[in-house]
């Protein structure tokens, strides 16, 4: 019988973290282990958890305490920032699935147009439009180079 994997994303077992740090031991050890871990996702479920679990009197008689949650949010919304940042950039970016399937499309219409005879200016035409398709670095400029072909 295969055993079940049961991990989950960090974004879900460190809101029980914060849920579970109600006193200052424990609340900076959740502190640091977040500060030192990078984000990949739940940012905003992580900030609502700590301002409803670490609102508490001990927490807010101290400055200290609610300076560390004010940076530590602060570190949580520049790792978002970075995290949709990532993902935009890598939306727009042509990945290599994406020419080597171009390629392959303009290598059949090569072979469709040199059927009878094979010639150098249809191989500099191939040549020319792989070397494009390689080039290109956003999906737009993917799309312009398909148009093209």
């Amino acid at each position: 019988m295969a055993e079940k994997n049961s991990n989950r994303p960090f974004h879900e077992t460190i809101i029980e973290a914060i849920r579970g740090a109600t006193i200052p031991p424990t609340f900076i050890l959740v502190v640091r282990l977040i500060q030192a871990t990078k984000i990949p996702a739940g940012h905003d479920g992580i900030i609502k958890e700590i301002d409803i679990s670490w609102d508490q009197e001990w927490m807010r008689r101290e400055r200290i305490y609610m300076d560390a949650i004010k940076k530590l949010k602060d570190s949580i919304l520049k790792q978002k920032a970075m995290a949709e940042a990532e993902a935009a950039e890598k939306e727009t970016k042509a990945s290599a699935e994406d020419k080597l399937w171009v390629i392959t499309g303009a290598i059949e219409q090569h072979g469709q147009e040199s059927l009878g005879s094979p010639s150098t200016e249809k191989n500099d035409k191939l040549y020319d439009r792989v070397r494009a398709i390689h080039r290109a670095e956003t999906k737009d400029e993917l799309q312009a180079v398909i148009a093209k072909l």
